[in-house]
Protein backbone atom coordinates (compact mmCIF):
# COMPACT_ATOMS: atom_id res chain seq x y z
CA UNK A 1 0.00 0.00 0.00
CA UNK A 2 1.42 3.61 -1.02
CA UNK A 3 0.67 6.63 0.65
CA UNK A 4 -1.99 7.42 -2.25
CA UNK A 5 -3.94 3.79 -1.63
CA UNK A 6 -7.24 3.96 0.12
CA UNK A 7 -7.46 2.06 3.25
CA UNK A 8 -9.53 -1.16 2.98
CA UNK A 9 -12.78 0.15 5.21
CA UNK A 10 -14.05 2.08 8.49
CA UNK A 11 -17.05 1.77 10.30
CA UNK A 12 -18.66 6.08 10.55
CA UNK A 13 -20.91 6.74 13.61
CA UNK A 14 -22.52 10.06 12.54
CA UNK A 15 -24.94 12.31 14.91
CA UNK A 16 -26.05 14.10 11.51
CA UNK A 17 -24.11 17.13 12.56
CA UNK A 18 -21.19 19.34 11.05
CA UNK A 19 -18.93 16.62 12.93
CA UNK A 20 -20.40 13.71 10.75
CA UNK A 21 -20.56 15.82 7.76
CA UNK A 22 -16.53 16.53 8.08
CA UNK A 23 -15.67 13.22 8.88
CA UNK A 24 -17.84 11.57 6.33
CA UNK A 25 -15.82 14.32 3.56
CA UNK A 26 -12.66 12.78 5.49
CA UNK A 27 -13.38 8.73 5.38
CA UNK A 28 -14.73 9.08 1.64
CA UNK A 29 -11.26 10.67 0.60
CA UNK A 30 -8.85 8.17 2.66
CA UNK A 31 -10.70 4.59 2.34
CA UNK A 32 -12.36 2.64 -0.38
CA UNK A 33 -15.62 1.54 1.85
CA UNK A 34 -17.41 3.75 4.55
CA UNK A 35 -19.94 1.67 6.93
CA UNK A 36 -22.09 4.57 8.09
CA UNK A 37 -23.80 4.02 11.37
CA UNK A 38 -26.45 5.98 13.30
CA UNK A 39 -28.62 5.16 16.63
CA UNK A 40 -31.57 6.10 17.68
CA UNK A 41 -31.49 6.20 21.37
CA UNK A 42 -34.53 8.55 21.95
CA UNK A 43 -32.56 11.54 22.87
CA UNK A 44 -31.87 13.34 19.52
CA UNK A 45 -34.32 14.96 17.31
CA UNK A 46 -35.20 12.86 14.20
CA UNK A 47 -34.11 15.44 11.98
CA UNK A 48 -30.67 14.02 13.16
CA UNK A 49 -30.91 11.20 12.10
CA UNK A 50 -32.37 12.03 8.75
CA UNK A 51 -29.29 14.46 8.52
CA UNK A 52 -27.15 11.64 9.27
CA UNK A 53 -28.28 9.48 6.09
CA UNK A 54 -28.59 12.06 3.91
CA UNK A 55 -24.48 12.82 4.41
CA UNK A 56 -23.97 9.08 4.20
CA UNK A 57 -25.56 8.69 0.99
Amino acid sequence: MTDKDPLPECILIMSGGLDSAVCAAYAKEHYSTVHALTVSYGQRNPREIDSAFNIAT
